[in-house]
Parts: C-alpha cells; sequence; structure tokens
C-alpha cells in the first residue's frame, strides 16, 4: 500500500487549521472578537486558492464575509472570493459582485486597483473589451504599487492595441517606460 505523502499533508493542515479555529475563536453575539481569526481564513484561502482547490477557498472566502470584523480584511476577501469565482469560469457572478465594491471605494484605497484590475480580468474573460479597458485604465492610475502599475498599464495598451486605438496604446507603452526610469534599482 502507497501513501500519497501530498495528501496526508493536505489533510494534517486542514485539521491543525479547523483545530486553531475551535480554540481560538471568539465569536461572541455573532461577532468575532479574535482579529486574528479574519486574517487566518484569509490566508487560508489564499492559499487553497495558489493550490486550485477553488470549492474550499470560496468556502474560506465566504465563513470570512460572514464573520468578519474589520472592513480592509473584509474588502480584501470580497476581491478574492471574486478572483475564485473567476477562476471557476463565474465571471457574471464576479461582475456581479465586483461592481459596486469598485464604485465604492475611493481611489486612495490600497485595493482600489486590484479590485478594478479583477473586474477587469472578468470582463476580458467574456470578450467586452471596453468595459475591461474602463476598469483598467482605473486600476493603472490609481495603483501605488509600482510593479502593478507596470503590469496593469501594459495590460491596458494592450487592450487599445486590441480596439485598434493604436495612439492610445502607444501612450501606455510611453507611461510604462517613464515608470522603469522612476524605479528604484
Amino acid at each position: 500500500m502507497q501513501i500519497d505523502v501530498q495528501n496526508v499533508m493536505i489533510l494534517s493542515v486542514e485539521y491543525n487549521v479547523n483545530l486553531f479555529h475551535q480554540k481560538h475563536s471568539m465569536n461572541i453575539n455573532g461577532t468575532q472578537r479574535n482579529s486574528f481569526i479574519d486574517e487566518s481564513y484569509l490566508l487560508l484561502g489564499k492559499a487553497r486558492y495558489y493550490d486550485r482547490r477553488f470549492f474550499p477557498a470560496i468556502e474560506a472566502f465566504n465563513f470570512l464575509l460572514d464573520n468578519s470584523t474589520d472592513e480592509s480584511v473584509y474588502v480584501e476577501g470580497r476581491i478574492w472570493r471574486e478572483k475564485t469565482n473567476i477562476r471557476l469560469q463565474n465571471n457574471q457572478i464576479a461582475i456581479n459582485n465586483l461592481r459596486p465594491l469598485a464604485r465604492q471605494l475611493i481611489n486612495k484605497n490600497i485595493l482600489y486597483g486590484q479590485a478594478n484590475a479583477t473586474l477587469a480580468q472578468a470582463f476580458i474573460n467574456l470578450k467586452e473589451i471596453d468595459s475591461a479597458s474602463y476598469y483598467m485604465i482605473r486600476a493603472a492610475n490609481h495603483e501605488k504599487n509600482q510593479a502593478r502599475r507596470v503590469r496593469y498599464a501594459y495590460i491596458t495598451a494592450q487592450l487599445f492595441e486590441m480596439k485598434g486605438l493604436k495612439d492610445l496604446a502607444l501612450n501606455y507603452y510611453n507611461l510604462i517606460v517613464e515608470l522603469y526610469w522612476q524605479a528604484s534599482r
């Protein structure tokens, strides 16, 4: 009999995570009092997402959204849940859930660019290039992280090329060059 080490590791991690949550959860009157529980469910959902176990990831994100008290963890959990829906080819569900969030966030929020980029990805999957370019422009213009801003600008330029707008695409390619020269080395 051959033992699959990877499955044993996954089962032991799941057991330890459940044990941790049972021991340290402080759910009082329907609200979670231990902020580490919210962050641990977010981390657990991300780990499952990167392991390509999307249904357990959705479960972790849904639990986080039902019981979260921290606003930034809640918003990040919503974005990651919709990323998972996109990977499951539920693009329309992701659009319906993310569009109000993208409109609600102010452009000074750290997650503003990520929410708009995720929404743009769902539109790209549905081949709606106009809507995708609108949200990708918002993501590229308001992203604080330099590497992500370059990435979003590059995707925006590619979308403009697909639409046949070569001059706007060239403007975004030039923006990428400018951002490259501003980057610290």
